[in-house]
């Protein structure tokens, strides 16, 4: 356990514990879906997240998947070192691919992703980085995001792209987006 200084401008807003996955062997699951998880086309993520290495390497945050190379719902620090959401529904068709703009490498520095999505009616996905809007767009594709299948944090389901650095207040609600 770790603590972060979650910093808003020049103020520190408040301190509070983290989870330290050190990139090799921590990662968390849940064999099974979140309770009262059910399809859908909305959803928010949330999370405060400091990277302490493997710079250009696929480091998952948030993991929603039926087996690990088929994310329903993920989040991710990608290869190309900037922040990546995707979103399928259960036969696999992708719904939401959605990178960040900026890169991400480590260092001793915080940083606060804020995702969310109607890819329903309203047909939009944005992301926030540090308060800066790193993607606004549309669904690849119509459909409901696959939410019910096994949770991961810090890696896929399997173990593999394992997080380096810390993780706090992660935050997913599936069912709700706001703007």
């Amino acid at each position: 356990m770790s603590q972060a200084m979650l910093l808003g401008g020049s103020e520190i807003l408040r301190v509070c514990n983290s989870a330290d996955f050190d990139g090799t062997n921590d990662y968390m699951t849940r064999g099974g879906a979140l309770t009262g998880a059910a399809d859908g086309t909305q959803g928010i993520l949330s999370c405060w997240f400091r990277l302490d290495g493997g710079d250009a390497g696929a480091l998952k945050m948030l993991q929603i998947a039926i087996i690990s190379a088929t994310s329903h719902l993920s989040i991710a620090r990608w290869t190309d070192n900037k922040i990546l959401l995707l979103g399928r529904a259960a036969d696999n068709t992708s719904l939401i691919s959605a990178g960040s703009t900026s890169t991400f490498i480590q260092g001793a520095t915080w940083h606060h992703v804020l995702a969310a999505w109607d890819i329903g009616a309203a047909n939009v996905v944005r992301m926030y980085v540090d308060d800066v809007s790193e993607y606004v767009g549309v669904r690849a594709a119509a459909g409901d995001i696959d939410y019910t299948a096994d949770t991961s944090a810090g890696s896929n389901i399997d173990g593999t792209q394992k997080f380096n650095g810390c993780l706090a207040e992660l935050y997913f609600a599936q069912g709700t987006y706001l703007d």
